[in-house]
This record gives C-alpha cells, structure tokens and sequence, in this order.
C-alpha cells in the first residue's frame, strides 16, 4: 500500500505477535539521513501522472532518489539473509512492480513462500492522514511530508501500490475504520498461511 495506509503500525502488530524480526524503509531511510543529509533537491513533479515522488533525480550525492533505493536494496540485503537461514520476517515497504522481478530472482535461487498485505483506505482518510503528518511535524524532515501531502492532494490515485506479482497469499486490509477483529481475522489467516507452508 502507500504512504499512510497503516502499514508500519500494522506491520509492528504483526511482527510482534508472530515474534518475527520487523524491518521498515523509513527507519532505514531515516537513519541514512541522520548519518549523512536529508535529500538536497525533493522533486515532486506536477506533471508526472505516475506515483512520482521519488525526490530528485539528478546524479547529486544526497538525491532522494538515491537514499529510497538504497534503503530498498538494504531491505532486500535483509530479506536474503533471512531467507539464507530459514527465518520469516516483516518488511514494511511501498514496493513498486519493478522490485517484483528482484523477489523473482531471489525466488530462483532459494525457497521462500512470500505473503503479502495490502493496506488501502478511502482517499478522504488519506487526505487527513496526509495532512495531519504535515502539520504534526513528528516525522523525520527528510521525509518532506508537507510536499508530500500536496502532492497527494493533487492526484490520490497516483499514490497506491497494489501487491506484487510473485507468488504466495495475499491479503487484503481496509484501514479507513479498521476494528480489532479485523485484525484478528487477518492475524489468523496469516499463521493458517504459514502453517501450511511449512507442512
């Protein structure tokens, strides 16, 4: 899903009751901006009616551009190494139909059975949520959420990441007024899942 559909909050829950080790791109991204810069030149396109927002994309040494791909290609360290020893993990990532042909690769030297959730809400939530991390100011500023929230304001549609073609179960969450049942059906379907798996 994108950004502010309840991934890390849900992806967090979900870690936690399946003890399984948590990864999240923003906290790697945020951790490279600590240690070396927020991105120079956040480009947010106008014209682009792709999810464009990307940052900059230039050959700068501190490009958005940059740090969001390096921060993927060290979750994708992550997931390898994890799958090199037999264990799960949660990853937390606006992936994009382009890493599917690098989970595809990894799927062509090693077993791994991938299950994915997809978090989604009615765009008006989105429209408050987006605004509300602008205004809070809580998140880190290298995630330029303001140029962000007014991005999304212009075109919701351009913001979604639907799940990935590379196997496995997938499912589906609505997070607009998501209830702790819904949580706990979904929590249930994912130990059925991976019970399975390993039958």
């Amino acid at each position: 899903g994108g950004p502010a559909t309840g991934k890390t909050t849900l992806g967090e829950k979900i870690a936690a009751d399946l003890q399984f080790p948590y990864f999240s791109k923003d906290n790697i991204k945020e951790l490279i901006f600590n240690f070396i810069g927020c991105p120079s030149t956040p480009t947010i396109s106008d014209e682009s009616k792709s999810h464009d927002f990307s940052y900059d994309k230039t050959g700068e040494d501190l490009s958005g551009k940059k740090m969001d791909e390096a921060s993927v290609a060290i979750l994708f360290q992550l997931i390898e190494e994890h799958i090199r020893v037999g264990r799960s993990c949660v990853i937390d990532c606006t992936f994009e139909e382009v890493h599917s042909f690098t989970f595809k690769e990894i799927k062509s030297k090693s077993f791994f059975n991938p299950i994915q959730v997809y978090c989604h809400a009615e765009v008006v939530e989105l429209v408050r949520r987006y605004k509300q991390r602008a205004v809070s100011g809580e998140r880190h500023p290298g995630h330029f959420d303001q140029l962000l929230y007014e991005s999304f304001s212009r075109d919701p549609s351009a913001f979604d990441f639907p799940p990935l073609e590379i196997g496995g179960a997938i499912f589906s969450i609505d997070t607009t007024n998501s209830t702790a049942n819904d949580y706990i059906q979904l929590i249930q379907s994912i130990r059925k899942k991976i019970s399975h798996s390993f039958k």
